[in-house]
């Protein structure tokens, strides 16, 4: 829990500068288990996301993790 912090509805969210920096605890966490092998992956992350959250109207990008992060459609 040290990477996320709880929000008044429940919620966690990313209590670090960057999401590659959270996701690199959970890699890590998942790491630490030792039951993922070469052969089986028995410990997966995946991620659902509110694109439109990070749509930016007036330059027609998406924007992740800062304005120096900033993605087209493409």
């Amino acid at each position: 829990m040290a990477g996320f912090k709880k929000g008044t509805d429940g919620s966690l969210f990313n209590a670090y500068d960057t999401m590659n920096e959270s996701f690199k605890l959970l890699e890590d966490a998942i790491t630490g288990l030792g039951v993922n092998t070469e052969e089986k992956n028995f410990i997966k992350i995946g991620v659902n996301t509110d694109a439109q959250n990070w749509y930016l109207e007036d330059t027609k990008n998406y924007e992740w993790d800062g304005a120096k992060n900033q993605f087209t459609t493409d």
